[in-house]
């Protein structure tokens, strides 16, 4: 996100540069309109979200050139960029979320070290016969994996 931020407004800094300076060998090609660093740091978001709307444009040639390449290197980032993005969404695990509330059901909240044993111990003395109740449910919480003998 720093590489981000950072080369948006170095690219930003520069193009304010050279369009209110203008090209050197054309005398007088400085844009004569206000065109501030906030105008400058538009255009380069605009033009690296790939968005575009084209009401704040390079007019001087290196402003332009260097807009070329600023999209070709922006595409770039962006390529680099996704591999990691997609590395990060699928590591989200899939037991992480909400625990929304089911209405109208019973529910036993067991937290802690949750293995195999325990589970089965648990629920071997939970519904057991002598209980009445076997319409609540059961719902086991720990923050790691869980083992694969109850992923079933």
């Amino acid at each position: 996100m720093l590489d981000f931020v950072s080369v948006w407004l170095f690219a930003a800094g520069f193009v304010h540069l050279v369009e209110n300076s203008g090209d050197p060998w054309k005398p007088g090609s400085a844009r004569t309109d206000n065109f501030t660093y906030f105008d400058s740091v538009w255009l380069t978001m605009v033009t690296m979200s790939t968005v575009g709307y084209g009401d704040v444009y390079p007019t001087t040639g290196i402003g332009r050139s260097f807009m070329m390449v600023f999209i070709v290197c922006g595409l770039a980032m962006f390529a680099t960029y996704t591999p990691y993005l997609y590395e990060f969404y699928r590591s989200r695990s899939p037991y992480a979320g909400r625990y929304e509330r089911a209405d109208s059901k019973k529910y036993v909240v067991v937290c802690g070290h949750i293995t195999y044993n325990n589970v089965k111990s648990f629920l071997a003395d939970f519904l057991h016969p002598d209980r009445g109740d076997r319409t609540s449910r059961v719902l086991f919480l720990d923050n790691k994996r869980p083992e694969p003998e109850l992923t079933g």
